[in-house]
């Protein structure tokens, strides 16, 4: 790997430490697990994917608040790059456009019109750039940035996007524009260096899931998880027991 990039091992590794000591910090969580490579159950509506990062907090009053964490690097560029729907879907949309110009053209010189030249024209342009928008769309080929589609179908309470500091230094002048796309969508954002230092770009909007259910079901591991969170309650619940709240 060339120097002064960082892994995406890197950022998933430190990028999970700093949100597990986050949560640990808030005053009505009683306990947090926080695991690696947590996939959602298949088959369910609620989302999709393997999560790189997913931390379980149990509150105090012994519901589960879940966060979900997305790791990239330099590596996967692309896939954080707002440049995929700001800017090529324009190009070419406008390239589609410009190339039906040319048969509406011969169209409008057989017919021996220029006045129907220049219509046909003007109809194959719109018509063929906006057909073109029409069918990528369909296709998921230009749409909201990659990575913030990925990190959407964890189901969370919160979620998170951990960019190494080499990758985002990589998106000038593009930055703001993520920052924005997250702001949107009520995603947090994590800046990584090599240092192991985390600086938080954007917090998360937080979200309720729907009915009594919470987020932490839709994961294949939840009952792993719940069962650690449950543990770990036991185990402070019985160092206060033989040691006395004040020690």
């Amino acid at each position: 790997m060339p120097r002064g990039r960082l892994s995406e091992k890197h950022v998933q590794r430190v990028a999970l430490d700093q949100l597990d000591s986050y949560y640990r910090s808030r005053v009505d969580v009683q306990n947090v697990v926080a695991e690696k490579e947590v996939v959602v159950r298949a088959g369910i509506k609620a989302g999709s994917g393997r999560a790189d990062g997913l931390i379980a907090s149990r509150l105090l009053n012994g519901t589960i608040y879940t966060a979900a964490l997305e790791a990239k690097s330099s590596r996967t560029l692309l896939n954080i790059s707002p440049w995929q729907d700001d800017e090529r879907w324009v190009l070419h949309a406008l390239t589609a456009g410009g190339l039906a110009i040319v048969p509406a053209m011969l169209v409008g010189w057989y017919v021996g019109s220029w006045l129907l030249t220049l219509v046909f024209s003007i109809v194959a342009f719109f018509g063929t750039g906006f057909s073109y928008l029409l069918l990528t769309q369909k296709h998921s080929r230009y749409r909201l940035i990659d990575v913030i589609q990925q990190v959407k179908r964890y189901p969370a309470n919160e979620q998170w996007i951990a960019l190494s500091a080499d990758a985002y230094n990589l998106l000038v002048p593009h930055q703001e524009t993520l920052r924005r796309h997250c702001r949107k969508e009520g995603i947090g954002l994590l800046q990584v260096n090599s240092k192991e230092r985390v600086k938080y770009l954007e917090t998360p909007r937080p979200r309720v899931p729907k009915g009594r259910i919470d987020f932490l079901e839709y994961y294949a591991r939840s009952d792993v998880i719940r069962r650690k969170l449950r543990t770990k309650s036991e185990e402070d619940q019985n160092r206060i027991d033989s040691t006395g709240p004040l020690s």
